[in-house]
């Protein structure tokens, strides 16, 4: 996964979706790690 500073709208509004299909994950997978560096 690349982590990069959000600078645009665009990059707010990619980083809402991902925020927002990561936030039912169960705890101590990668995806939740995922959800917690968004």
């Amino acid at each position: 996964m690349d982590i990069k500073p959000i600078k645009s709208e665009g990059d707010y509004k990619r980083a809402l979706r991902a925020i927002e299909q990561l936030w039912e994950v169960k705890p101590d997978t990668p995806e939740s790690d995922r959800l917690e560096l968004l």
